[in-house]
């Protein structure tokens, strides 16, 4: 697992791929959100998410298990940081 690291959505971003791993069997992933909802989602591809999206309130963190990760504001016109780690 690497280390932690943060972003900042912008507030009309669509989904955002955070990354993807090396691995072909799918890894445990964490987002954090500070200033506001996020969705966070897998895919099987890096072009867009096809798992369902988890929400993630601000001072909680949620876990998915995937390939590919993908975030996005839950709030259209409201960004906000993240924290991800496990990629």
């Amino acid at each position: 697992m690497t280390e932690a690291w943060s972003i900042t959505l912008e507030p009309d971003a669509g989904w955002r791929h955070v990354g993807s791993t090396p691995e072909r069997t799918p890894v445990e992933v964490i987002v954090r959100a500070f200033d506001a909802p996020v969705r966070f989602a897998t895919g099987s591809t890096a072009s867009v998410p096809d798992g369902e999206a988890a929400t993630v309130v601000p001072g909680e963190g949620v876990r998915l298990t995937g390939l590919h990760f993908f975030v996005r504001p839950a709030t259209p016109g409201v960004g906000g940081r993240i924290l991800v780690r496990g990629l």
